[in-house]
């Protein structure tokens, strides 16, 4: 079985290409692949192999891992969860964004897709979990965490989230040359036929084409932080916390400067 991997920020896309392809009864590995990688808990993970591997450098790669933490016992037993199996899977994890040599290493025949959302709307996004009562900050930190994580903390969340998006989103464009497909967020949200079509069609081999209406529009709310929003994503269902009545502010004008000036060079490149 071949994987397709989604990577990208968190809050960029990767659970909604996720739905579709439940929708429409592919092969999904559920959540963010925890039961494939071991990345539990997320920010500090212990299980194998992502956990191990995390434990062992002391946290001074934050969550970095590339082709040289391959070895062959462990490529033997990731590969293990595909073996005798047909077709394809889709599963996503943020985490894979900082890891795209080492998922290249354990699957050579994989296919990554790189979510890529605006800055401005994805941090913001982000900043809505960091600032929420049950956020689950741990040691300042929320999120994937590139090599130079704690050089990254900041008194300003809103510089902090937009150096993580930065600097994880950095590394697409590094490896883009084992990347397969970058997927702009809003151009997904639009016109989502068209990449899961691509998508399908490269995966098998084949032009695979499906009716538009097979695939509806997506609402995305890339204008949340001009009017302000609740905590909650709009792509979660938990009762516990569609009940929030937490409401974040939106971004000033000084807020949205601060995210374009560190983030739109690159973001810019990655979608050209």
């Amino acid at each position: 079985m071949r994987l397709v991997q989604g990577i990208g920020m968190q809050k960029s896309g990767t659970t909604i290409l996720r739905k579709i392809f439940e929708n429409i009864g592919a092969n999904v590995i559920p959540r963010e692949q925890q039961n494939i990688w071991g990345h539990e808990p997320p920010f500090s993970p212990t299980g194998y192999p992502v956990g191990t591997l995390y434990q062992k450098h002391g946290d001074t790669r934050g969550h970095v891992l590339d082709a040289s933490d391959v070895d062959e016992e462990m490529a033997i037993k990731m590969q293990s969860h595909f073996l005798h199996k047909t077709g394809w899977c889709y599963g996503k994890s943020p985490y894979g964004t900082v890891r795209i040599p080492f998922i290249k290493e354990l699957y050579p025949d994989s296919v990554i897709v790189a979510s890529v959302r605006n800055p401005i709307a994805n941090v913001y996004s982000i900043y809505k979990k960091f600032n929420s009562s049950d956020g689950g900050v741990e040691n300042g930190w929320w999120g994937v965490k590139p090599a130079n994580w704690k050089e990254l903390i900041r008194e300003d969340s809103v510089e902090q989230l937009a150096l993580l998006w930065r600097d994880v989103n950095q590394h697409v464009l590094d490896d883009i040359d084992m990347v397969d497909f970058v997927l702009p967020y809003h151009e997904l949200c639009t016109n989502p036929s068209l990449y899961v079509n691509q998508i399908i069609s490269y995966v098998e081999g084949a032009d695979v084409t499906t009716d538009i209406n097979r695939y509806p529009k997506i609402g995305f709310f890339d204008d949340e932080y001009k009017k302000g929003a609740s905590v909650v994503s709009r792509n979660q269902s938990e009762v516990r916390v569609l009940n929030s009545k937490e409401f974040v502010e939106p971004f000033t004008d000084e807020q949205v400067k601060l995210v374009e000036d560190i983030c739109m060079p690159l973001y810019n490149k990655l979608i050209a």
